[in-house]
């Protein structure tokens, strides 16, 4: 193979040390949150999870213990959340959804109906949009079984728990 190499330009690796660091793009407004422990979900109830653990917030968006992230910049948005659903109650069909809100209105959901004896499902959703000042991002999960049913926030399924990162300007 031919390798290709531009002395002297080292762009991404800059731009990869500059997010390790928090600087350069790292430093433009984003915010992540997750919960520690797993969240018991009643069936038939929409829920709204309170988050415990600030991972990055360059924008004084996260206040702890919060249900929600508030937006202190104007401008174009990637929201995204996701989690890992338990292992449906064997011999039952479950259906899952998990939603994002923008000041309390749903801004975009994802609904999966899980087959019975199932493994644990992972969900995440995910949305650009524009957004204001003091614009309040909630996520919300919603499931049907005949009782409670974990949801878990952990960092092993790859996925932020709630996460705000600004683009740039709305146009």
């Amino acid at each position: 193979g031919t390798a290709l190499l531009i002395a002297g330009n080292n762009t991404l690796n800059d731009d990869i040390t500059d997010l390790r660091n928090g600087s350069g793009l790292a430093a433009w407004p984003r915010c992540r949150v997750t919960d520690s422990t797993d969240t018991s979900i009643t069936s038939a109830s929409l829920t709204t999870i309170n988050w415990d653990t600030e991972v990055i917030d360059t924008d004084t968006m996260f206040a702890a213990s919060s249900t929600d992230i508030t937006i202190k910049t104007a401008g174009l948005w990637r929201l995204e959340a996701g989690g890992m659903w338990a292992a449906p109650v064997s011999g039952t069909a479950q259906r899952r959804q998990i939603r994002l809100d923008v000041n309390g209105v749903r801004a975009v959901f994802r609904e999966w109906s899980v087959a019975p004896n199932a493994t644990s499902v992972p969900m995440d959703v995910w949305i650009t949009v524009s957004l204001a000042v003091n614009d309040v991002v909630t996520f919300r999960v919603y499931q049907t079984t005949s009782g409670a049913e974990a949801i878990a926030w952990t960092s092993d399924t790859g996925r932020p728990a709630l996460e705000a990162l600004w683009l740039g300007p709305a146009s």
